[in-house]
Formats: C-alpha cells, sequence, structure tokens
C-alpha cells in the first residue's frame, strides 16, 4: 500500500495479528550511485551514459555539480547536438543564459531531427516547459517541413497547450505525409480534437 517512488507500505499477517511497517529508500542516491559505479567500467567510454547521467540529475535537480563534470565528460567523448542540449539546460539552471543560449544555437545548428526532437519532448513531457517545446518543434518544422514526425510533434505541443485549431491543423498536415502505419493513429487524435 501507498506506494511512493521511494517508500511502500509493508503489512505481514498472521491469523489475527497484522503488521504494518514502511519500507523506504533514498532512490536518487541509488541512482547516483549506480551511475558512478557503471561509469567507470565500459560504459564510461560511451558519451551517452554520462549525458544520462547528467540528465537524470538535472531533471531531478540534485548534484548539478557532478552533473556539469559528466555532460563536460560526454562533450569531450563526442559532442552532439542531444548532450550540447543538456548542458545548455545545466547552465541554464545556474543562472547561466547567455552561455546557454550560445550552446542552444550551436545545438540546433548540428542536430538531427530526432535529436532536436527529442530535447522538444524532453522539455514537454518531463519538464512540463510547453512554451519552450513549442519554439523547438516549430524551428524542427521550419528546418524539416516534409517531415510527418516534426508536423505530428508540433501538432502534439499545440494540444497539450490547449491550442486545438493548430493542434488539428499540424496533425492535418502529418497525416497528409505519414507512413501508412500512423495514419490511423492521427485520424483518431483529430476525431478527438474536434
Amino acid at each position: 500500500d501507498n506506494l511512493t517512488a521511494s517508500s511502500a507500505d509493508v503489512f505481514l499477517a498472521w491469523e489475527n495479528l497484522k503488521v504494518k511497517f514502511t519500507a523506504s529508500f533514498d532512490m536518487d542516491n541509488i541512482v547516483l550511485d549506480r551511475y558512478r559505479k557503471t561509469l567507470v567500467g565500459a560504459a564510461g567510454f560511451n558519451a551517452v551514459n554520462y549525458q544520462r547521467a547528467a540528465d537524470y540529475c538535472i531533471t531531478k535537480n540534485i548534484n548539478l555539480d557532478e552533473a556539469a563534470k559528466w555532460i563536460d565528460h560526454s562533450i569531450a567523448i563526442q559532442e552532439s547536438a542531444s548532450n550540447l542540449l543538456t548542458k545548455a539546460q545545466l547552465l541554464n539552471k545556474q543562472g547561466k543564459k547567455v552561455e546557454a543560449d550560445a550552446l542552444e544555437k550551436k545545438a540546433f545548428s548540428i542536430g538531427t531531427e530526432a535529436e532536436l526532437n527529442t530535447y522538444g519532448y524532453s522539455l514537454m513531457q518531463q519538464q512540463n516547459d510547453i512554451d519552450n517545446a513549442l519554439e523547438i518543434f516549430k524551428m524542427i518544422v521550419e528546418k524539416y517541413p516534409d517531415s510527418w514526425n516534426a508536423n505530428d510533434s508540433l501538432a502534439e505541443a499545440f494540444a497539450n497547450k490547449g491550442d486545438k485549431a493548430n493542434a488539428v491543423k499540424y496533425y492535418k498536415i502529418a497525416l497528409e505525409k505519414s507512413p501508412e502505419n500512423q495514419k490511423e493513429r492521427i485520424r483518431l487524435t483529430i476525431s478527438a480534437l474536434k
């Protein structure tokens, strides 16, 4: 009972006796300890693993000093739009907006559609920052206008913002460009928005 990310109420019962206790643990420290141990092995040669560790800290707003070391190491191994955007998020949390903006600009110029789309979803879903996610998805549609997925993502962001008219508009564009296996889902989404 009473299950959370870091605790649960446990009941032991024997005939007429019932004993309750709460089992709890510090999930963040467990995860951080796991990252620390993992990154000294073979996983430490992969830029993405350092980025994931930094992302966890940034999302949870914990351990930001170590997150800075991890994301710098990720960038040193292999710079990508993804790890530059992670570093920009960290810099924004630290109040270093000018530096963050410069990294975002660089990331946007080198980022693939998939990298930028993932970043937009990170803003929208993990950070509940729909306004900035909308701007990212608009930029992706501008950069990749023939992409059904870019239009679909922009439509979803408009829907999350409560702007049904623009959501339907971009879902219709996505529907025209989408592969056959996506058409029914998009049609149903449009119907639900009307």
